[in-house]
């Protein structure tokens, strides 16, 4: 039979509590660093659905407008341990680029904007802070707070150094490259560098959840 004091117990309540907050936010990104390639991407609604979009896009779906965008239907990506994210697609053959617009977790509104390469390389250039990374027939990188204008504008030079980008750009094949990036080992590399915090805080709880109990047994 076990006897713990007062504070015995609460400290490893404490420590339990915490290591099951960490790895409630954190599991699914230590998966992700091991497993990049296990992201479900699925399709979602068609370019003729009369889908309801976040107010918080409005005004992104304005200027994408102006910039020759169609939508294009949207797409989910879900990551194991997380809940889909929802994307709203948009499609430019002239820009040779597609656009996909999406709400954070914190509520915020988001766009990447998206150009394969026709070699099976990516371009990738998103509105907010995200990993980067630069390598042959690759680049994924980020410009904050610059009108979308600027952003497709800094994404079609790097695409234009990179390689030749595909001739199609339409719902079948935003879905196709989605799951490609998924699949490549470009994009592996830049998730296990987005992800390893995760990977890291979700082992450290296991040790201190692990510790807590080991305490119990003493």
């Amino acid at each position: 039979m076990f006897h713990l004091t007062t504070t015995q117990l609460a400290v490893i309540i404490a420590i339990s509590g915490t290591a099951g907050w960490l790895l409630r936010r954190n599991l699914w990104r230590a998966i992700l660093y091991l497993s990049p390639t296990s992201v479900r991407v699925e399709d979602d609604a068609p370019a003729d659905a009369k889908v309801k979009l976040p107010l918080t896009l409005d005004p992104l779906v304005k200027t994408l407008a102006q910039l020759g965008f169609r939508f294009i239907g949207t797409h989910l990506e879900q990551p194991q341990l997380k809940a889909a994210v929802l994307s709203f697609d948009y499609a430019n053959v002239e820009a040779q680029a597609y656009a996909s617009l999406f709400v954070s977790e914190e509520g915020e509104p988001r766009v990447e904007l998206l150009t394969p390469l026709a070699g099976g390389g990516f371009v990738r250039t998103a509105s907010y802070r995200r990993s980067a990374l630069e390598e042959r027939g690759y680049f994924s990188g980020y410009l904050e707070n610059v009108p979308l204008e600027r952003l497709l504008h800094a994404h079609q030079r790097t695409a234009a150094k990179l390689g030749e980008p595909v001739r199609t750009f339409d719902t079948a094949s935003r879905l196709a490259a989605a799951k490609a990036w998924y699949q490549s080992p470009a994009a592996a590399r830049e998730l296990r560098q987005q992800h390893q915090s995760g990977l890291v805080w979700s082992f450290g709880a296991v040790v201190a959840a692990g510790l807590a109990f080991a305490t119990l047994l003493t």
